[in-house]
C-alpha cells in the first residue's frame, strides 16, 4: 500500500519588524521667517512565508530530483509548494522648508526633500510533484530556485505656495508640489520582471477656504 493522502495543511505568513527616527530643528514662531530643517531614518525587514504540506506523506521530506537542473530539496515540513520572500528595506531623507511672510496678508513657502530608499530582496520557491498513480514510490522534486534582489533609489521632491490671507476667515493659496514614491520588488513568485520602478508626481492646486465664524 502507499500513502494517499487528503490531510493538507496552508501555512500563510508575515512576519514584519520597523523602526524609525525623526529629528527636527524650528525657528521661534512670530517673525517674518519661519523655518523648519530635519532629518528621517526608517529600516523595516520583512519575512513572508507560504506553503501547502501533506503532513501524513513521509515521501515529500526528501524529494527525487527531475534532472540536474534541479537541486536537491531538503523538506522537513513535508511541502508540496513552498515559496518565501523576504526584504529589508532603508529610507534615509533630509528636508527643510521655509515661509517668508512678504506683507501681513502675503506669505511665500517653499520646501524640498531629498529621499533615498535602499532595498534588499530573496525570493525562494520549490514544488514537489507526486501521484500515486504515476509512481507510488517516489516524490519529485521538479522547481527549487531562487535568487537574491537589490536596488537603490533616490530623488528630490518639494513645493512652492502663496497663501493670501485677507481676514481671519478667508484664505486664497496656489500651490505646485512635486512627489516621489520609491520603487520596490514582486517577492516569492520567481516573476520574470520582480522590479518595480519608481514614481514622480506634480501635483497642481489653487483653491480658497472661506470660514463663517458659526
Amino acid at each position: 500500500t502507499f500513502p494517499v493522502s487528503t490531510n493538507y495543511v496552508e501555512r500563510v505568513g508575515e512576519n514584519k519588524r520597523w523602526n524609525s527616527s525623526e529629528i527636527n530643528f524650528l525657528s521661534a514662531p512670530g517673525g517674518r521667517f519661519d523655518w523648519i530643517i530635519g532629518g528621517f531614518y526608517y529600516h523595516e525587514t520583512l519575512d513572508q512565508p507560504y506553503d501547502i504540506t501533506v503532513p501524513d506523506v513521509a515521501l515529500f521530506e526528501r524529494p527525487v530530483s527531475v534532472s540536474a537542473a534541479v537541486p536537491q530539496i531538503v523538506n522537513p515540513r513535508r511541502s508540496y509548494f513552498s515559496q518565501r520572500g523576504q526584504l529589508s528595506s532603508t529610507a534615509l531623507a533630509a528636508f527643510g522648508q521655509i515661509t517668508w511672510r512678504i506683507t501681513p496678508m502675503l506669505a511665500l513657502e517653499i520646501g524640498a526633500r531629498y529621499s533615498e530608499d535602499q532595498k534588499r530582496g530573496r525570493e525562494d520557491q520549490f514544488q514537489v510533484f507526486y501521484n500515486v498513480q504515476v509512481d507510488p514510490g517516489n516524490a519529485y522534486g521538479v522547481l527549487n530556485a531562487g535568487r537574491n534582489l537589490r536596488s537603490d533609489w533616490g530623488a528630490f521632491s518639494g513645493n512652492i505656495g502663496l497663501n493670501f490671507q485677507p481676514g481671519d476667515d478667508t484664505l486664497v493659496y496656489a500651490r505646485v508640489s512635486r512627489g516621489y514614491k520609491s520603487g520596490g520588488f514582486s517577492l516569492g513568485a520567481l516573476a520574470p520582471v520582480p522590479e518595480v520602478d519608481f514614481e514622480h508626481v506634480t501635483a497642481y492646486e489653487i483653491g480658497w477656504k472661506q470660514g463663517f465664524g458659526w
